[in-house]
């Protein structure tokens, strides 16, 4: 588990940031994504759905702030591919996907 001064840090440095603690204690921080970084991702999945999976561990790995070893990321989400959906949820909310749409006709 990460300490709270570390995650401030990255907080200051990053923005909104969310983290997950994988079952053996190594800890995942996830930022806030970039327009860029998520209109790359709905596109990988709007054009070929059978790639969702791959969209979404591009999505977590481009937006993952902590750890800073590609190594040590790739040996997490391997180890616990489901960490994935939940990274990925998070991501779809700091990037404002939770709130409602009103439909208002003239």
């Amino acid at each position: 588990m990460l300490d709270t001064k570390t995650i401030e840090g990255l907080k200051e440095k990053h923005g909104a940031v969310a983290d997950m603690e994988a079952p053996d204690g190594r800890t995942i921080v996830i930022k806030r994504p970039k327009g860029h970084v998520y209109n790359a991702f709905m596109g990988k999945v709007t054009k070929d759905g059978a790639n969702k999976a791959t969209a979404l561990l591009d999505l977590v790995r481009e937006c993952v702030v902590y750890p800073e070893s590609e190594t040590e990321i790739a040996d997490i989400l391997d180890t616990y591919p489901a960490m994935v959906g939940p990274l990925s949820g998070a991501i779809t909310e700091m990037a404002g996907g939770t709130g409602e749409a009103r439909l208002r006709k003239n």
